[in-house]
C-alpha cells in the first residue's frame, strides 16, 4: 500500500494552535484530547487519502481540494503523487473559503 508524507502548512498549524487555544479556556483535557485527535487523523491521511470527498472549497480552486471530517473541525487538503499537504482547519460553522 502506498504511504503519502504529510506536510501541514504553517497557517494550518496556526489555526490548529488556535482552536486547541479557544477549546482550552473551558477544558484543557478536552483541548488536549481534541488535539491528539486532529493529529492522529491528520496522519492516517498518509493512507489512501483520496478516500476523502472532495471539499464544497474545491470549486473555486483549480488543485482539488479535499476535507477529513474530525469532530466539528474540517481538515481541507491536497494530495500530490506522494505528499498530503494540509492547507486549513476550519469549524464546520465557519463560511467555505473562496479563491
Amino acid at each position: 500500500m502506498k504511504h503519502y508524507s504529510i506536510v501541514i502548512l504553517p497557517n494550518a498549524e496556526q489555526e490548529i494552535e488556535e482552536a486547541y487555544l479557544y477549546i482550552k479556556n473551558d477544558s484543557p483535557i478536552n483541548a488536549l484530547k481534541w488535539y491528539h485527535e486532529v493529529y492522529q487523523k491528520i496522519q492516517s491521511l498518509s493512507l489512501l487519502p483520496l478516500r476523502c470527498p472532495l471539499a464544497p472549497e474545491n470549486d473555486f480552486f483549480e488543485k482539488e481540494i479535499r476535507h477529513l471530517i474530525v469532530l466539528n473541525y474540517r481538515i481541507l487538503f491536497t494530495a500530490t503523487e506522494d505528499k498530503v499537504y494540509i492547507l486549513h482547519a476550519r469549524h464546520g460553522r465557519q463560511q467555505w473559503l473562496k479563491r
